[in-house]
């Protein structure tokens, strides 16, 4: 009997250590993939959430918005975001309120509803989706360093001064800094960037390895890499949303019908290739194809206003040597012009515009150990 049981115990070991070695570290909702059909690569097991995107607006918020509040316009998801942000500057008040009260259905009574808090998030465009990938990947880096202690905790991040990924590696972020020295790539610390998986991969993560995608609630990981995050900027309540920022200033959206209704239904995912002649080319050529050309990792190149390098890192060589292209490029707005500012037009979204997405990281299992 005491032989049987310590086999139970043993074998309930072996089991969560060979779950955990197939999931980052600080992102459980993750797998492994290795298929004959594509290179290795990680991919999340369920689409982004509401409530993550959400904390994505709240970080570009707090560290880039009064400065720069277009980096926030171009990311409010709906046709309509502009509107809010012009009946922001125009008449003042809140502008997450002013977003709410100017949204469409699917942000006031889906997104923006805390009974679909931790459903997939949807109307977000292509770009949208990949700028909020690469935040994610910036987030779960920083997690990861706060975790041994490499940095402290720093909610009062602004401007340039925020934790990025490639400024970190090219010794042009300080933060609060515990440890000293900043690492090399070859010291296996920092992932490549998070992005938008292939429509082969999600085919293969979807056949292969389970990855959920029913428009359902996904449980937060309260000790997940946004955890902190999670706990410093939100609070959400049946009538309303209590947002926190630097400084202990607060912002409160308040929800003009509590009981909220929105038809749930499966929309298909975003992807990083979006012509049917990407589907063939690997995730480099891709990154070509849509304008952002290979470029080299240099410590020579300054960060910008917004504490970026001019270049994110999607992977490696396999030399161990850092493979990198252009940053993600703005997309035009046909409605901005020099001689004033113009809302978008009021056009409502339509489902068959809905997408959700999930991440993906070109890396292989045993590639970053440490993770």
């Amino acid at each position: 009997m005491k032989q049987l049981f310590l086999l139970s115990i043993l074998t309930l070991c072996l089991s969560q250590f060979s779950a955990g070695q197939n999931s980052l570290r600080y992102a459980q909702a993750t797998t492994f993939v290795e298929n004959e059909g594509t290179e290795p690569f990680l991919i999340s097991t369920r689409p982004v959430t509401n409530r993550e995107y959400l904390l994505y607006l709240l970080w570009i918020y707090d560290v880039y918005a009064i400065n720069y509040p277009e980096t926030l316009v171009e990311l409010l998801p709906g046709n309509l975001a502009d509107s809010a942000i012009y009946s922001t500057y125009e008449y003042g008040g809140s502008l997450f309120q002013n977003w709410y009260d100017h949204s469409e259905p699917f942000v006031r009574d889906y997104m923006m509803n805390p009974a679909y808090l931790d459903y997939p998030v949807i109307g977000i465009t292509w770009y949208q989706a990949s700028k909020c990938c690469h935040w994610l990947s910036d987030r779960y880096n920083e997690f990861f360093l706060i975790k041994n202690e490499y940095f402290a905790f720093d909610p009062n991040q602004m401007n340039e001064e925020c934790f990025i990924s490639e400024s970190y590696l090219a010794d042009m972020y300080y933060g609060s800094r515990r440890i000293e020295k900043t690492p090399a790539w070859s010291d296996r610390l920092i992932l490549p960037c998070f992005r938008l998986p292939t429509s082969n991969e999600l085919a293969v993560a979807k056949n292969s390895a389970g990855i959920q995608t029913a428009f359902k609630s996904y449980a937060f990981d309260q000790n997940g890499f946004l955890s902190l995050w999670n706990t410093y900027y939100l609070n959400m309540r049946p009538d309303r949303m209590i947002f926190s920022y630097a400084g202990g200033v607060k912002d409160t959206v308040l929800f003009n019908n509590a009981n909220r209704v929105y038809t749930v239904k499966d929309f298909p995912a975003l992807t990083l290739d979006r012509l049917p002649e990407q589907k063939t080319l690997s995730v480099a050529d891709i990154y070509f194809q849509s304008g952002q050309a290979l470029t080299t990792v240099s410590g020579e190149f300054e960060k910008d206003s917004l504490g970026q390098m001019h270049y994110i890192i999607i992977g490696e060589t396999t030399d161990q040597e850092p493979v990198a292209v252009v940053r993600y490029q703005r997309e035009p707005d046909p409605d901005r012009t020099d001689s004033g500012y113009e809302p978008k037009p009021i056009v409502a979204m339509s489902d068959a515009e809905m997408r959700c997405f999930h991440w993906a990281c070109s890396i292989k299992k045993g590639q970053f150990a440490k993770h």
